[in-house]
């Protein structure tokens, strides 16, 4: 397999004239409508070849001295006014952002809106569940969503009968409100009734589904099932949009790589850029992939309706199958490596567009303001970073050393005092301090001005 990032070299266009005629084109893992609406004109400053996941030989291509304005091939620069120096991709971005974030009630809806009297209790029960049951703050809410449905649907192994959708609805969402999972007076009543919709939709598929895959066992396709459904009530009452940022780099990495292995089809390539994309990005747990896997599977999901719904029951096995196929591809590890690098670019961009949300067009055009703002949505990373690390570090540092006096006074002092008739206070100092200080002094590292200046080459490769 050999997976290759093109780099910013001014003799690229002289060597692909110069390649032999089978080589593989670019893009070659796209699909042909990829390929003709998403030309490839960017460079990306890493090259990987490697002849299996298994055996990577990386090279990093030296990086130009970062400007304020970045200059493309074709002559056009950040700061140009014009929206067409924005990528295609980019300028998809922004007319599905703009779409999804129009306000689709009416000006009669009401928000949900809930007394904090009992946010409390609940607040206080959802952190000894997470200090229990801990898989990350990222996938707090997702579990959230998933345990309360279970507990309004589920009968011990039977769903509950004549159960009200609409109650269960408005159940939920003020449930999450109360542990603040989302904001209070900001939910509407329209979206609680497409919460309940797809309540039903899941219901029906309970109630409908006897045909299961092989060895797999009905209580762990239902869990299969619940992971789905809270994954898409998660994506309905999530306001910051994650598989359109999801969907920027997925087109964005497509247009910029070259994956190489007739073994793997082009679909399955397609499917696991766009996986990894959703781990190393996003870091989505495998409820959250199936959802969106079963969306590029089933396109009418969400609209749902008796079809889709039929069509899921009696393909069930080959759904589900299929999507595991898809999880558990061999090489996901090594793949998930090399898309990592390029994550931390594409969060920067999505806190960026999410802090700028009514002005985000007029932003990109400007470069020195774009550029402003990346550097200070970085710093206040770093300084976020900073603070949860050193919260570690004292913590480790108070374990550490509370420790060490405890082993020292148990049981090196009693042992030299046996062994040696003295304490050999030197060596002992060293064993209690030096692990200490080497904690102490980890809080002091930043990360290096260098990745900011990475950053800032690579966000506007990807939105010119």
């Amino acid at each position: 397999m050999v997976l290759v990032y093109q780099s910013n070299d001014s003799k690229n266009s002289e060597a692909e004239n110069e390649a032999p005629k089978n080589a593989p084109m670019r893009n070659s893992h796209m699909t042909p409508v990829f390929r003709e609406q998403y030309n490839a004109k960017e460079p990306v400053d890493i090259i990987v070849n490697s002849t299996s996941f298994n055996d990577v030989a990386t090279k990093i291509v030296e990086i130009p001295q970062i400007e304020n304005i970045v200059t493309k091939p074709n002559g056009k620069t950040v700061n140009d006014s014009d929206n067409e120096t924005l990528s295609i991709y980019m300028r998809t971005f922004l007319k599905e952002f703009e779409e999804a974030n129009k306000f689709k009630g009416t000006e009669f809806e009401a928000n949900i809106n809930v007394s904090d009297v009992l946010g409390g209790v609940a607040r206080f029960y959802e952190k000894i569940r997470t200090t229990v049951e801990y898989k990350g703050e990222h996938l707090l809410r997702r579990n959230a969503i998933e345990r309360i449905l279970k507990r309004l649907i589920w009968e011990k192994d039977k769903l509950k009968p004549n159960t009200n959708q609409e109650k269960m609805a408005t159940s939920l969402v003020k449930e999450l409100i109360w542990a603040k999972y989302i904001p209070n007076n900001e939910i509407s009543t329209g979206k609680v009734n497409d919460v309940r919709a797809t309540i039903e939709k899941y219901l029906n598929i309970l109630e409908g589904l006897d045909n299961y895959p092989e060895k797999v066992s009905v209580n762990k396709a239902r869990l299969w099932i619940m992971g789905v459904a809270s994954s898409e009530i998660e994506d309905l009452l999530d306001p910051s949009q994650r598989d359109l940022f999801v969907k920027l780099m997925y087109l964005w990495l497509c247009d910029h790589s070259q994956w190489n292995d007739k073994g793997v089809p082009d679909h399955e390539k397609e499917t696991q850029i766009y996986l990894a994309i959703h781990r190393a990005f996003t870091r989505s747990d495998d409820p959250t992939m199936r959802y969106y896997l079963l969306l590029r599977e089933i396109p009418d999901w969400n609209v749902g309706g008796s079809e889709v719904i039929t069509k899921f029951v009696l393909n069930f096995p080959k759904y589900y199958n299929e999507i595991e196929s898809h999880l558990n591809f061999k090489n996901k590890l090594t793949l998930y490596r090399k898309i990592l690098k390029h994550s931390s670019s594409f969060e920067i961009l999505r806190q960026v567009v999410l802090k700028n949300i009514n002005n985000i067009d007029e932003l990109l055009k400007d470069g020195k303001k774009f550029d402003g703002e990346i550097r200070e949505v970085c710093e206040d990373n770093y300084k976020k970073i900073t603070k949860r690390v050193n919260t570690g570090i004292v913590r480790s540092i108070v374990y550490i050393f509370i420790t060490k006096v405890f082993l020292a006074l148990m049981m090196e002092v009693p042992f030299e005092v046996y062994r040696y008739g003295d304490i050999k206070y030197i060596p002992l100092t060293i064993n209690i301090v030096f692990p200490s200080i080497m904690m102490f002094l980890q809080s002091f590292i930043r990360p290096k001005i260098q990745k900011q200046k990475l950053i800032l080459t690579r966000l506007p490769a990807a939105l010119l």
